[in-house]
Parts: structure tokens; C-alpha cells; sequence
């Protein structure tokens, strides 16, 4: 690690390297088997759109979606059984990097703030700039962002 010299000159300590993956899944299957409601569903039009899972002794397999400064979907099979499956390198750090260029943020709580100002409608396609409502057929709401920024394309400054 970039820091382990500099905290073992400066602090006088040793570092252990471990594997970060290893470390969240594990951290994870502990979480999923002694926190009560940590998991859940999520269904967005459901008069209770938050529906808590209680969890079996067998909590395998299952997915576990890790966003940092990318995003990593990794299928968990077992204790030691995982792969990953998928992800993309959009997550955090785009959201930080891209928002401290394009505004005067200099961290990311002042981004969220910044956000939650705003109205993404106005810059993200939605399913029904495209389709004029939803698109029933695929079962996509018409509030459903299509493409991100893609109202952008047009904008005049």
C-alpha cells in the first residue's frame, strides 16, 4: 500500500496487507447473519416500498453490489466461493471528479449538497422524453432516468 511506510516511519506501527474484496465479503456475510433488517427489496411503486428480509441460516448465494470509485456486482456463493461478475468504472469517483471540475465543490459532501438543490430532470433523458410516458411493454415508468446527462446534448448554456 502507497501509505504503509509512511505510517510505519511516522506512527511506529506495521501494516498488514488484506485482501479488499475478501475483507468486504466477509464483513458483509457477517452483517447479512447478525444484523436484524440490514438486507432488504426495494419495490418503487409499492405502497411499502421497502419490504425487510429475515435471513435463513443459508444466506448463499447471493449479490453483493460494491460502489466506490467504480462499481463491482460480485456473485458470493459461499464463505470462500466468489467471482466477479460484472461492474463499471462509473461509481464515486466519477461523481467526485467530474463534480469538483464542473463546480466550485472541493469534497463530496459539498457535491451532495450542491445535488440536492438541483433537479436531475432537467439534465438526464428520462423514459418519457423518448417514449412521451412510460414504455408498459418493458415495464419501464416514464419518471425512469433513460440516459444520464442526456438532456445535455441540446442544452444551450
Amino acid at each position: 500500500h502507497q501509505y504503509t511506510n509512511l505510517i510505519r516511519d511516522k506512527l511506529g506501527l506495521e501494516c498488514d496487507k488484506e485482501d479488499e474484496m475478501q475483507g468486504l465479503i466477509q464483513g458483509c456475510i457477517f452483517v447479512l447473519r447478525n444484523i436484524t433488517n440490514e438486507a432488504f427489496e426495494y419495490q418503487r411503486h409499492s405502497p411499502q416500498p421497502y419490504k425487510f428480509q429475515t435471513m435463513e441460516a443459508d444466506i448463499f448465494p447471493f449479490l453483493l453490489v460494491n460502489i466506490g470509485s467504480g462499481v463491482s456486482i460480485v456473485k458470493v456463493e459461499s464463505q470462500d466461493k466468489y467471482a466477479r461478475i460484472g461492474g463499471s468504472s462509473i461509481g464515486g469517483g466519477s461523481f467526485l471528479g467530474l463534480g469538483c471540475k464542473l463546480t466550485s465543490a472541493k469534497d463530496f459532501d459539498s457535491l451532495l449538497q450542491l445535488a440536492s438543490q438541483g433537479d436531475h430532470r432537467n439534465v438526464d433523458m428520462l423514459v418519457k422524453d423518448i417514449y412521451g410516458g412510460a414504455y408498459s411493454a418493458l415495464g419501464l415508468p416514464g419518471d425512469l432516468i433513460a440516459s444520464s446527462f442526456g438532456k445535455m446534448v441540446s442544452a444551450k448554456d
